[in-house]
């Protein structure tokens, strides 16, 4: 067809119409030049293969197209079908509230079909009217200022009546410009480990209370002990010391004089240990003259018997405190300054008691060897060691707070707050 020019006959006939003919002919054996020729030959190639390379990208950018849906299909397919086997429930809703999908957890969950809980709003399967409130007013807020999402823990009724404690993890859905179109939430249902948290609760009230009680009888007791100590023991030996002294008189200063010498300096130092039992278990001055007097009293006598220098630091001065209050923190201080004189080679003890509006602050502090604090309360904890524990267990039966800071070499610090309420010293 190029060859015959085939493709100029038309051109030659368009032209003839509208141009003189002498310059129809110039112009056509112009054309018919050997690089024109040429050129029609190479533009005759190159139109076919590009339509053919046209096509072909066409087919191709249409089998990738169809690859893409069908593997769309399938990943579709697959989230469908782990939505439709997971054990939690799966829900869609839209912006008005309305259920749009249900998944068999969900709907299983609350007693119905998924077919029957799409269209009804979330706030349907609330028990009360306050609640159902309280959530349309929820979701208008999200709605509206799209907060963070955070887990929702609330009460939903069943079909047959049941009120069940679910746990809502949630998120917003969105199209493709990132506009909000709804939200999809897992829903778990949490009621049997709310009834476990709630018997967990009681049993350890109890336990507290089981702890007060006995705390309460070891303190009335130890009172008790230490009474008798001094009032009846230690009388009894200072009467039979008094009887002693008198014998010896009428006896005379023979040979046996060493021997009386003997049993009344031995009779002293039972009276001195009696008494000292007597205040280590219930120190009169407690009951008597109030926190501070027996701490003052608790450091002096350590001051004697290791020889460690103390300080008190306290805002107190002759206020007391509720009996409960006072036999804690005493108990507390005791103890710490009994594992600092046994255990932590110290020279220095500060001890600090102050009194804010509410809370009392206690804080003992020593420049000893230190310890390893998690593993000391481990050893606690499996029985080795009740002191740490002890002060603790205090603390907390007073909804107070114990904490321990030390380390190997760099001495120990424990600060106690323990709140200041008028609670009846039994409880």
């Amino acid at each position: 067809m190029l060859a015959g020019y085939a493709y100029l006959t038309p051109l030659n006939a368009l032209i003839a119409v509208h141009v003189p003919a002498d310059v129809v002919d110039t112009h056509i054996q112009q054309m018919a030049a050997p690089w024109t020729y040429g050129m029609l030959l190479v533009i005759g190639f190159l139109l076919p293969l590009a339509f053919g390379l046209l096509h072909y990208s066409y087919y191709s950018a249409e089998r990738a197209t169809q690859r893409a849906l069908s593997a769309l299909r399938e990943s579709e397919e697959r989230f469908r079908t782990l939505v439709e086997i997971l054990p939690n429930g799966v829900q869609r809703n839209d912006l008005s509230g309305r259920i749009t999908f249900s998944n068999p957890a969900h709907s299983r969950m609350h007693g119905y079909e998924p077919e029957e809980l799409i269209g009804r709003y979330i706030w349907d399967f609330k028990p009360t009217a306050e609640e159902r409130a309280a959530l349309i007013e929820e979701f208008q807020y999200l709605v509206r200022a799209q907060p963070e999402p955070k887990p929702i823990r609330s009460r939903d009724l069943t079909r047959d009546g049941r009120i069940i404690v679910v746990r809502v993890d949630w998120t917003y859905e969105r199209d493709s410009s990132g506009q909000v179109t709804g939200f999809v939430s897992v829903v778990s249902d949490i009621t049997q480990q709310v009834e476990a948290e709630a018997s967990l609760r009681e049993f350890a009230n109890r336990l507290q209370t089981l702890s007060r009680k006995l705390l309460a009888a070891q303190e009335t007791e130890r009172r008790r002990i230490a009474t008798d100590l001094h009032d009846q023991i230690g009388q009894s030996l200072t009467a039979l010391k008094m009887n002693l002294q008198t014998l010896r008189r009428s006896v005379g200063n023979g040979d046996e004089s060493e021997a009386w010498a003997v049993c009344l300096r031995t009779l002293d130092d039972t009276i001195q240990e009696v008494r000292d039992l007597s205040r280590a278990l219930r120190p009169s001055v407690l009951d008597d003259l109030g926190l501070i007097p027996a701490i003052q009293w608790l450091l002096q006598s350590q001051i004697k018997q290791s020889g460690l220098t103390t300080q008190l630091h306290t805002n107190l001065a002759d206020v007391r405190l509720p009996p409960h209050i006072e036999t804690a923190a005493f108990r507390i201080v005791q103890e710490a300054l009994n594992n600092c004189v046994r255990h932590a080679r110290a020279n220095r003890l500060d001890v600090s008691v102050h009194r804010s509006a509410e809370t009392l602050t206690l804080q003992i502090e020593d420049d000893g060897a230190g310890f390893d604090v998690p593993r000391a309360l481990q050893r606690a904890n499996r029985g080795d060691s009740l002191g740490l524990l002890g002060m603790q267990e205090r603390a907390v039966l007073l909804d107070g707070d114990l904490r321990i800071e030390s380390a190997l070499g760099q001495g120990t610090r424990i600060r106690a707050t323990i709140p200041i309420r008028a609670v009846p010293e039994e409880q």
